[in-house]
């Protein structure tokens, strides 16, 4: 496949014109889990400076969680 133009990616993924490209994405990571911080940052994540509770399977209740994000 050629280069192809974003305008043309919801056509290519098949989806036709009924597809919003995503501008940003984020995640949430736990402050006391540097690894899983580290794993987001390799494809150029950074911290928005905002925490938002988020369920924690290992706690059994909401902690706060970073938010991570990226610009596409």
């Amino acid at each position: 496949m050629g280069r192809q133009r974003k305008a043309d990616l919801p056509e290519l993924a098949g989806l036709g014109n009924h597809a919003e490209i995503a501008r940003r994405v984020s995640a949430g990571c736990f402050p006391d889990n540097p690894a899983s911080m580290r794993v987001q940052e390799k494809p150029g994540m950074r911290y928005t400076g905002k925490d938002k509770k988020q369920f924690s399977l290992g706690r059994g209740e909401d902690a706060a969680a970073r938010v991570m994000g990226i610009d596409l």
